[in-house]
């Protein structure tokens, strides 16, 4: 085999090397634009998602702060409501206390002159009677 024989097979070599290195890099290159595009249509898909789960977080935050809105509402109504019913409920108590108090001493005035007789003819024998009164067990309580 001649040197020019040889530089040829070189030649021819080269050029084979470089054709397939062109091949390669031309492979290589629509496969990153088949990545990319496959990327972008990803990205595109999340972005849509995305903003499908946004909108409805957004329709439910609203739902939600209606709800607690109209819950609040009530909760207030409840709450004066009840109010009114405390003061009512405070108002009969001073009414029944009154009440109470003028039947305890409509009873002291009535039975308490004549009660140490009956308690006498019963055979009880007391020599006073005494109003508010109170009696102390051992350790300092009243009863």
């Amino acid at each position: 085999m001649t040197i020019e024989e040889m530089r040829q097979l070189f030649a021819d070599r080269d050029a084979k090397y470089e054709r397939e290195q062109v091949a390669r890099d031309a492979r290589m290159e629509a496969l990153s634009a088949k990545y990319a595009r496959e990327q972008d249509e990803r990205d595109a898909k999340y972005a849509r998602e995305q903003a499908e789960r946004d909108a409805r977080m957004e329709v439910f935050t609203a739902e939600y702060k209606r709800e607690q809105a109209e819950r609040d509402a009530r909760l207030d109504s409840v709450t004066k409501g009840l109010e009114k019913k405390t003061l009512d409920l405070e108002k009969n108590n001073l009414i029944m206390g009154n009440l109470t108090n003028k039947i305890g001493s409509l009873v002291e005035s009535v039975v308490v002159p004549g009660i140490v007789e009956k308690f006498n003819e019963k055979g009880f024998h007391f020599d006073s009677v005494s109003a508010d009164v109170k009696i102390l067990k051992k350790m300092g309580t009243a009863i």
